[in-house]
């Protein structure tokens, strides 16, 4: 079975690159190769936060949620980015510029809470600072 997940990551991750996210007929041209219900490939898919199922936003932010940034205020600051983005956990902005996603942890305990946004890690987050990051992502 393991060697089955990692066919489908591998797969899933190579037309991720070449797509910009993970397409339904992606998913349907997987199951076909590794010989699995549709279903199950996405059963896969869906367990990994890397993997995108839709097409991305323009500003993709993922929260930690591991304990350090969670204690550390990653709650606040999860209520933050929904009130400056209008989407919460797992939504796009309607405009499709914002995503807000949680990520498991970025192994930097001592700089809580910290944030991805499109790929970069930004650390020791506080309210003043998200605002800066996301002027700064939205120009």
């Amino acid at each position: 079975m393991a060697c089955g997940v990692n066919n489908i990551l591998e797969a899933a991750l190579k037309l991720q690159k070449e797509h910009g996210y993970v397409t339904e007929a992606d998913v349907k041209a997987i199951a076909e190769s590794v010989n699995r219900p549709v279903n199950a490939v996405y059963e896969t898919l869906s367990f990994y936060s890397m993997i995108l199922l839709k097409a991305p936003s323009v500003v993709r932010i993922e929260v930690c949620r591991g304990t350090s940034c969670y204690i550390k205020g990653g709650v606040d600051l999860l209520k933050e980015l929904e009130q400056l983005t209008g989407c919460k956990p797992g939504e796009t902005s309607e405009d499709g510029r914002y995503q807000v996603e949680y990520c498991e942890c970025l192994g930097r305990c001592d700089t809580a809470p910290n944030i991805v946004v499109n790929g970069k890690l930004y650390t020791s987050i506080s309210s003043e600072k998200l605002e800066e990051i996301l002027k700064e992502v939205s120009n």
